[in-house]
């Protein structure tokens, strides 16, 4: 998506910095969590969220919660609202969203009451795996989400909806989590994760293409691949070089709220990805 000026200050391109999945919720959902381990003591909330953060300090982003973990873990979900982090969420427990089928609207029902019981309202969504389901724009819309974030090639609106797509590419465990080998072969890479200073080049150009085209890019990091002193410093060296580029950073909802308000933007419906790792 192209646009030659982006939020109140006019500029070049946007970014969206945003994190998905929280404490046990993935594991659990996906059976590899064992039985006999406790819980609440996941290096996501203990030791990646909180380092994530901290090392925002005052810049805007958007956290993806499962509302399973919101409702186990109430204090972290607290932690980021009072970071002045955009709550958003990432399903119940992080099913496989494309496959839910008619189950979409309960899911989303628990999730947003989970938040509820903390003060707080989802303004917008992203499906666990990538993919939305043939019916999640719908059924957000009815509920009076402002937005979707799912995989596509282009962000745009639909019904009422911003849609923020992004790209595996711009994925975080894309690259370098060890249990995606498939989906990197799928993409038509090694199967073994890439390092974190690869990642890292990649997504330089990515970002750079990205301020001289004047597009607005989504990037996906998980708190819990953070916990590692590589991958911090490659994150740490991406909020430097955001803080050299004249780009919008921005909150998804804010982003969305800006779609909607840009007739040309509003106009350009999204590309959306079917495929997911799911």
């Amino acid at each position: 998506m192209k646009n030659p000026c982006w939020g109140p200050l006019r500029q070049k391109a946007a970014i969206c910095l945003t994190f998905d999945n929280l404490a046990e919720a993935a594991e659990i959902e996906a059976g590899i969590w064992p039985a006999e381990k406790p819980l609440g003591r996941h290096e996501s909330i203990v030791s990646g969220l909180p380092w994530v953060l901290e090392a925002l300090a005052e810049r805007p982003a958007t956290v993806f919660v499962e509302g399973w973990s919101v409702a186990r873990h109430p204090d972290a979900v607290r932690a980021i609202a009072a970071a002045g982090k955009e709550v958003a969420l990432h399903g119940w427990r992080h099913e496989a969203w494309a496959r839910v089928g008619g189950r979409e609207k309960e899911l989303l029902s628990r999730a947003q009451s989970a938040l509820t019981e903390l003060g707080l309202r989802a303004l917008g969504f992203r499906p666990p795996g990538g993919p939305p389901a043939p019916a999640t724009f719908a059924h957000l819309a009815a509920e009076g989400y402002e937005y979707c974030s799912c995989l596509g090639t282009s962000s745009g609106a639909e019904s009422s909806l911003a849609v923020l797509a992004y790209q595996w590419t711009n994925v975080d465990a894309f690259h370098l989590d060890p249990h995606l080998g498939g989906l990197r072969t799928a993409g038509g890479r090694a199967a073994v994760p890439a390092t974190p200073n690869a990642m890292y080049e990649e997504l330089r150009a990515t970002l750079a293409s990205n301020e001289e085209e004047g597009g607005l890019l989504v990037l996906v990091w998980h708190p819990y691949l953070l916990i590692n002193p590589d991958q911090r410093n490659t994150f740490i060296d991406t909020l430097q070089m955001l803080d050299g580029q004249d780009v919008w950073l921005a909150s998804c909802a804010e982003i969305a709220r800006f779609i909607k308000r840009n007739a040309v933007m509003a106009s350009r419906a999204p590309t959306i990805d079917r495929v997911g790792w799911g």
